[in-house]
């Protein structure tokens, strides 16, 4: 149940730093970092647990 409720939080979290970037453009260059992160955290998850 932790779990899930953590990633619901995270995913809520990713959408807004989309929309910052898109949008707002608040910290555009800080928030572009974080998403290129958690996209590489992801694609390293995704590859390693196949």
């Amino acid at each position: 149940m932790i779990k899930r409720v953590f990633a619901w939080i995270l995913l809520a979290l990713f959408v807004l730093l989309l929309v910052n970037i898109a949008v707002f453009r608040f910290y555009w260059e800080i928030s572009l970092t974080l998403y290129i992160l958690i996209m590489a955290v992801y694609i390293y998850y995704i590859t390693v647990r196949k």
